[in-house]
């Protein structure tokens, strides 16, 4: 919880107040990527109620920009991040 910074008794005073987060991203040598490793292939999709979850079981930290679902009518959904 923040507090509210006392007031100033200077009338020309400017202040923010500022929340940065950072993005950390910590790869262990155990889990180095070979050219042969596709872990994009092994995420799994559920669809429930009209929401989907998307399961990533791999070690890897996976971006999803873009998908697509190919529905009974053979026309595509799709949805961008």
């Amino acid at each position: 919880m923040r507090g509210v910074p006392p007031k100033s008794e200077d009338d020309n005073v400017l202040q923010l107040a500022m929340q940065s987060q950072l993005k950390l991203f910590y790869r262990p040598k155990a889990i180095i990527r070979s050219s042969s490793d596709q872990p994009e292939r092994k995420l799994t999709a559920e669809r429930n109620a009209g929401h989907l979850t998307l399961r990533n079981p791999t070690p890897y930290y996976i971006t999803v920009a873009w998908l697509e679902q190919t529905v009974a009518t053979g026309s595509a959904v799709s949805a961008r991040a």
